[in-house]
């Protein structure tokens, strides 16, 4: 509220990433942060090096890219859950993210069914959300009810 520094600390030799939720990636790790104190609350170490900021949904789950892997953990807790390949840049959704391939095929991560229309001719470029809609190089990606 003041704008008046609480803390600073250093996590790893890279320049970390980090996302609302408080989770960082720093290095070959992923780490939640207490915001007040900026200690991690909890530490995992990916089976890839992650890359990027973690990306977290509104059903409590977190999403980072590996360099072929896609993996979800539990934001609160950090539990590993699932993972996926292909691995790319990655998009929140409500519940899951979205993540574009090398082939420029977009798929839809979830723990929960949502899917995406399949399209002919398959947009490549960065996934971004406006407007409750979903764009792939600038491309409109139509939902299915």
């Amino acid at each position: 509220a003041t704008g008046k520094e609480l803390w600073k600390t250093r996590y790893g030799s890279t320049r970390p990433e980090v996302n609302d939720q408080g989770l960082v990636r720093s290095e070959s790790n992923l780490l939640r942060i207490d915001p007040d104190s900026g200690t991690p609350v909890w530490t995992r170490e990916l089976p890839e090096k992650p890359q990027g900021a973690p990306v977290s949904d509104e059903s409590g789950h977190t999403f980072v890219q590996g360099q072929d892997t896609v993996y979800a953990l539990t934001t609160l807790e950090g539990q590993p859950q699932a993972s996926f390949q292909p691995g790319g840049a990655l998009s929140a959704l409500p519940e899951g993210a979205l993540v574009s391939d090398p082939a420029g095929t977009v798929h839809t991560l979830s723990l929960k069914a949502e899917h995406l229309e399949e399209l002919a001719e398959q947009p490549t470029g960065q996934v971004v959300q406006e407007a409750g809609r979903v764009f792939v190089g600038g491309v409109a990606v139509p939902r299915r009810a």
